[in-house]
């Protein structure tokens, strides 16, 4: 049923789109570069496992005498209160559905996300078991010599639409015609803007001749910000050690989504456009008029 559920979430969160990126990578916090989507077997998974530990632990009961006939002797190890269960059941295979959550209860003493004396918190055991099935994407395999940390943390202080063109963007997911010709090599793959070159995002960023005017002023702003980095760096959120992060990645992403947003329209992002959005999400200051 999990399974079931978390297919129609996800068919439901990608329709339209091109592309998916893998679920390895949406499991991640929006702040590390995911969605935050939760993985609905691991949930339900935690959400089983903690009242049986409760009962497990606690107070004598019909249910907790069940238990402990089954799990006290393989934990005697891990929890004090069954150290005196030397001798083990007399049969031959214990339930499955028990077999799972002892072995589980196991790791999670040995990993110190259980520890005796205390409660087991199902989200922090989500948590942790989320962690060992989640994945880089495909761009931070690639440059692992950007500073992925600092992007995903700007990337997720941006309001919703915003953010989800930078997620598709530094996942390279954004259907540029390079990447839909990929798909479907009877798509063409030339710039719809200067019908000269393939699209590719360096191109759609500043590689493009009917963009270089706005890309001039974006970058000369930027460099004057105190960024070194290469154009390449630069536009994935990569500035270096430069004071004002946050207001220049704002800008770098008013400019990706601008020019977005126009390429959807055959037409060529503005200056206007790009400081308007700008200046809307980030407080006006006197570098605004750089």
């Amino acid at each position: 049923m999990a399974d079931q559920i978390l297919k129609a979430i996800m068919k439901f969160l990608w329709i339209g789109k091109v592309e998916r990126p893998n679920k390895t990578v949406v499991y991640r916090p929006v702040s590390q570069g995911g969605l935050g989507m939760v993985n609905t077997h691991l949930f339900y998974r935690s959400l089983f496992l903690c009242p049986m530990y409760k009962v497990l632990t606690g107070p004598n009961s019909p249910e907790s005498s069940l238990l402990r006939y089954w799990m006290s002797f393989p934990l005697r190890t891990v929890l004090p209160l069954y150290k005196n269960n030397t001798v083990p059941v007399a049969v031959m295979k214990r339930p499955t559905y028990l077999q799972e959550p002892l072995h589980q209860i196991k790791q999670l003493f040995a990993s110190s996300i259980l520890v005796q004396g205390s409660p087991m918190v199902h989200r922090k055991t989500y948590n942790h078991w989320i962690l060992e099935v989640t994945t880089l994407g495909k761009l931070e395999i690639l440059r692992p010599n950007l500073d992925w940390p600092r992007i995903w943390k700007e990337t997720a202080a941006l309001p919703s639409n915003i953010r989800e063109t930078m997620f598709l963007f530094n996942q390279r997911l954004l259907p540029t015609r390079t990447r839909c010709h990929r798909l479907d090599p009877s798509k063409d793959a030339t710039c719809p803007i200067c019908h000269q070159h393939p699209e590719t995002d360096e191109h759609l960023t500043f590689q493009c001749p009917e963009r270089h005017i706005v890309w001039s002023w974006l970058e000369g702003t930027i460099r004057q910000m105190g960024c070194k980095s290469s154009k390449e760096d630069l536009i994935r959120g990569h500035f270096g050690p430069i004071g004002n992060l946050r207001q220049t990645f704002t800008l770098l992403a008013a400019y990706i989504f601008i020019t977005w947003k126009a390429r959807n329209t055959h037409r060529i992002p503005r200056q206007e456009e790009v400081e308007s959005l700008w200046k809307a999400l980030f407080p006006p200051s006197p570098l605004l008029s750089i």
